[in-house]
């Protein structure tokens, strides 16, 4: 039987075949109306190069519809509930083409298994993969600017999710019921995982949450039943309420510094045992301390607990003090020959010329021999010249001053000689030259008293004779 086919201002309002297989390349449309196929026994289908759209319930109802082939070389846009209930349809060919998927497009398609996206999606409406049962893998584009509530709800079969790391947004209840997910891949443009996103996927066992991510939203996790770490990187600031409630495998969760709030019950309400608690790792005592705080402000402080796993204050103290003795390496600690080449001449020439001194003083050189020789030998003379006139006066006045002279004191000659000889034999420092030389001078001004009171004595005597 010939398909009857009615097109109207360049769409395709009806079409009624009993072939299994239509091929509408031929045609000229540009779109397929509402309702065009409902009910239609087609299994395979191939559209019109010119195709742009596909209106609302355009195949709703086709339980046979098994393949449908798009425009390889024009984008097209899929409207509401164009696949509604197609039950067999397992392959969409050309997908990379479609720029926008309306709401419910895909509902209870369960045997569609894999859908490519390419970089001209900019829509993804609410329920569109609703109970696509079969669906294994999806990759998101990061031209997606827009998607709907629950868009992937109960996609039992989904195993893995792939978003392009520009991607910035989500849905809330995106993925929710996927039993079978086990890994997915957050994007670094995420600024907040909406609310039951990742609700009752069973099948996670841990979860990384980005530092972009600010806010986990409420029941975001929830029922995650095997659910056993979370690592929440720096920048995550808040989880919401009942974000990670009814998770009873989950032992672990690291938490950053960045975290200022928790929502009502985050952890769940109700207490667990204490080798089946949650346990927050923090990095600091003040982390420490706020934790404890949150907890039992939002009602999860009987089923989680916080451990410290960073440094104390007393600990990091220590570590800052010894890293600033360590701070200057030892191959660069000046020695002593490096200060002596960085030191200033004058300093140099200073230091010489102590040490210089400290060996005259210490050592007793010619010269200083020479000097005392000299010394001696002007004493010997000066005392030879002085003999002949003291033996001379002697002489005249033996009579006169016998009995005095017997009780005088030293001489004026042995007196300076005691002196010299005393200068010469003191220590050889600094201090004791000066001190010889004080004695000297007293020494002198003795032997001029005495030769003083010796003449007066002599004029006295003179008088009297």
């Amino acid at each position: 039987m010939k398909p009857v086919t009615k097109i109207k201002k360049w769409q395709l309002t009806r079409c009624r075949t009993a072939e299994a297989v239509l091929d509408l390349s031929q045609e000229e449309f540009v779109a397929v109306g509402k309702k065009a196929f409902r009910k239609a026994r087609v299994e395979e289908l191939k559209l019109s190069p010119a195709t742009s759209a596909i209106k609302s319930e355009a195949f709703v109802g086709c339980k046979r519809l098994k393949k449908v082939t798009l425009p390889a070389e024009n984008n097209v846009g899929l409207s509401f509930a164009v696949f509604r209930g197609c039950e067999r349809l397992h392959e969409v060919e050309n997908c990379e083409m479609l720029s926008a998927v309306g709401d419910c497009a895909f509902e209870n398609c369960m045997m569609l298994r894999s859908v490519r996206f390419g970089r001209e999606l900019k829509r993804i409406g609410e329920l569109a993969f609703l109970g696509c049962r079969s669906l294994e893998t999806l990759a998101l584009p990061s031209s997606l600017t827009q998607i709907g509530k629950g868009a992937f709800r109960d996609c039992t079969e989904l195993v893995r999710v792939e978003a392009d790391e520009a991607l910035s947004v989500f849905a809330p209840d995106l993925f929710r019921g996927c039993i079978s997910l086990q890994e997915i891949n957050l994007p670094t443009s995420l600024r907040e995982i909406p609310r039951g996103a990742f609700r009752d996927c069973s099948a996670l066992k841990e979860v990384i949450v980005p530092g972009n991510i600010q806010t986990v939203g409420s029941k975001a996790f929830d029922g995650c039943t095997r659910l056993e770490s979370v690592t929440l990187e720096l920048g995550v600031q808040k989880i919401s309420s009942w974000a990670f409630a009814h998770t009873p495998h989950l032992r672990e969760v690291f938490v950053p510094h960045t975290l200022k709030k928790l929502g009502k019950g985050a952890f769940g309400y109700g207490s667990r045992p204490a080798d089946e608690k949650i346990v927050l790792y923090v990095e600091n005592e003040y982390m420490l301390r706020r934790m404890k705080r949150l907890l039992f402000l939002c009602g999860s402080s009987g089923a989680a607990s916080v451990c410290l796993i960073g440094k104390s204050i007393e600990e990091r103290k220590r570590e800052r003090r010894r890293s600033s003795l360590e701070s200057e390496p030892v191959h660069l600690i000046p020695t002593e020959a490096d200060l002596k080449a960085e030191a200033p001449e004058e300093t140099l020439a200073a230091e010489e010329s102590i040490a210089e001194t400290e060996r005259a003083e210490t050592v007793e050189t010619p010269e200083t021999l020479e000097g005392v020789e000299v010394a001696e030998s002007v004493e010997r003379d000066t005392t030879e010249a002085a003999e002949p006139s003291e033996q001379t006066e002697t002489a005249q006045n033996a009579e006169l001053t016998e009995p005095a002279e017997q009780n005088e004191s030293p001489t004026e000659a042995d007196v300076l000689t005691e002196a010299k000889k005393r200068s010469l034999c003191t220590g050889a420092g600094r201090t004791e030259k000066f001190q010889c030389d004080h004695h000297c001078a007293d020494d002198e001004q003795k032997a001029a008293e005495v030769l003083r009171q010796k003449e007066s004595r002599k004029v006295g005597c003179h008088s009297d004779g």
